[in-house]
Formats: structure tokens, C-alpha cells, sequence
């Protein structure tokens, strides 16, 4: 059996803890988004910070979308035609989290227009089967 350590003799007692800070991060700069009909590419200049930046969030009209571990993130749920406000913050191991970045404006261009037909001549690999698709148009399918 041990022996209790006398309340005289104790030491000092020493925890193992995360290491702290109370600075946070800079702020993400140079935000930029390159859109498509439905995503946004967005980076940023990488944030400093004394213990580490650790990741970043990513806010779309005011709102947390995701997050990164690099300096760039793929808003895959934007929509066609669409203007959308995106800033980005950094944070640290402790968590601190840094101010949210100057925003970026992005807007995604319209979908592509189905393609309609202008002119089918109903050809069909036959000479004798050709159908005419516009009424009142007159063509011939002898060789000149």
C-alpha cells in the first residue's frame, strides 16, 4: 500500500494544457469568387497567427456555409443568375477567430438557353426518305 504524500511535502503540480493565446488570427485578405451557373470558387490570402491558423469559415449573405483547411472553398449550391456575398474568417487552435474579411461580390451567369431547332432538312442517310420540317419551303434533291 502506498503511503500518502504529506500535505507539507506536496510539489508543484503541473497539467498539460493546450496552448493558449489570447490574439486571434488576421483577417483573410484578397477574397476573390470565379462563378459558374452553379458554383463559386472562392480564395483568399492565408491569415497569420501566433499559434497557427488552424482553418477558415466561409459566410454567404450572412449566413456560415462551410469551412476550409486551405485558402480556397467550392460553394457548390449556388445557383444560376444569382448575386450572392461571400467573407471568410480565420481561427486558431484555441479557438480564436479573427474578423470576417472584406466581402467579395459574386454573381453566377444565367443557365444556357436550350438549344431549338433553326433548320432540320429531315435527312435520314436516303435519298428517298426526305421530309420537309418547315411548311411552305420548297427544295429539291436533284443534284445540280
Amino acid at each position: 500500500m502506498d503511503s500518502p504524500i504529506p500535505l507539507g511535502r506536496l510539489g508543484e503540480l503541473r497539467l498539460n494544457t493546450p496552448r493558449s493565446s489570447p490574439t486571434p488570427p488576421s483577417a483573410p485578405t484578397g477574397l476573390s469568387g470565379t462563378p459558374d451557373t452553379t458554383q463559386i470558387i472562392l480564395n483568399w490570402t492565408a491569415s497569420t497567427d501566433n499559434v497557427g491558423v488552424t482553418g477558415y469559415e466561409i459566410r454567404r449573405n450572412g449566413s456560415t456555409i462551410g469551412s476550409s483547411a486551405s485558402t480556397s472553398y467550392t460553394d457548390s449550391t449556388a445557383s444560376a443568375n444569382t448575386t450572392y456575398t461571400y467573407e471568410v474568417r480565420a481561427k486558431d487552435a484555441v479557438p480564436n477567430y479573427s474578423a470576417w474579411s472584406s466581402p467579395a461580390t459574386v454573381t453566377t451567369p444565367p443557365n444556357p438557353p436550350s438549344p431549338q431547332v433553326v433548320f432540320s432538312d429531315g435527312f435520314n442517310g436516303n435519298l428517298n426518305n426526305w421530309t420537309q420540317q418547315v411548311q411552305n419551303f420548297d427544295y429539291s434533291t436533284a443534284m445540280n
